[in-house]
């Protein structure tokens, strides 16, 4: 939904900056800053997830922002909650496996407790998802011959992004920073179904937790009996492709 909505190769959840919010809003839980339950903590990370989402699609309404200068102001806007969620860890002196795992992403010590409060969000995405779908294949034409056949661009990337803010909200608040996941799983989607954004939605879902699930069994098995950060295989997956990807659009 990210890349479509914007129609940038490279989108994605953490290189745009949407589990930037999720990511700020646990570092302070974590710290103790704020003290919630669950459901709160939950919601709070997805608002703040959707807020980073409306800040990029603010961005890509502006025709004279390329989609390289997007993906700039993105990976700037990611490094910066990066940057706020570590002081944050610094300053209440928390420098634990807990929080190396949460920057690199773990689903370590995840049970059902943790999967319940996330369900109602994840139905709510999962039905803005597929109305949307077929508004984003008229996205790809350009704004305004999509705008000509009915696409409401605009709304309909507000809502893609709403979507996508919500989804990365409940990831980053699962698994904390696993990346390139969203950057990989599209593109090999593509590749496998073709360029329809409903296909593309439907093999993404399944494709990307086979990703995760394959990568967290890496990440645990490789260097047993010690663990290493879920999101370091995936960016090992994710990194060259964005390389190849950065030098087509520059």
């Amino acid at each position: 939904m990210i890349q479509l909505s914007t129609r940038n190769p490279l989108g994605d959840p953490q290189l745009f900056g949407l589990g930037g919010g999720a990511a700020v809003v646990q570092a302070l839980s974590m710290a103790g800053i704020i003290v919630v339950g669950p459901w709160v903590l939950v919601s709070l990370s997805i608002l703040a997830s959707i807020g980073c989402a409306f800040v990029i699609t603010f961005f890509s309404f502006k025709d004279y922002i390329s989609q390289s200068r997007l993906a700039l102001i993105g990976v700037s806007f990611s490094a910066i909650s990066v940057a706020i969620s570590m002081s944050i860890f610094a300053q209440a002196r928390i420098f634990s496996q807990q929080t190396i795992h949460f920057i690199g992403g773990s689903m370590s010590n995840r049970i059902l407790d943790n999967i319940v409060p996330t369900l109602p969000f994840l139905l709510v995405a999962i039905l803005l998802a597929p109305p949307i779908a077929a508004r984003l294949n008229l996205l790809s034409l350009g704004d305004r011959i999509a705008y000509n056949l009915g696409g409401r661009p605009g709304f309909t990337r507000i809502m893609a992004m709403s979507s996508a803010g919500i989804l990365a909200g409940i990831a980053v608040s699962m698994a904390g920073l696993i990346g390139f996941v969203g950057l990989v799983v599209p593109h090999i989607s593509r590749l496998l179904v073709g360029h329809d954004a409903r296909a593309v939605m439907l093999v993404s879902a399944p494709l990307g937790a086979l990703l995760v699930l394959y990568a967290d069994q890496i990440a645990r098995l490789a260097f047993m009996p010690s663990e290493i950060p879920v999101g370091m295989v995936t960016t090992l997956v994710g990194a060259p492709l964005m390389i190849f990807i950065a030098r087509r659009l520059i």
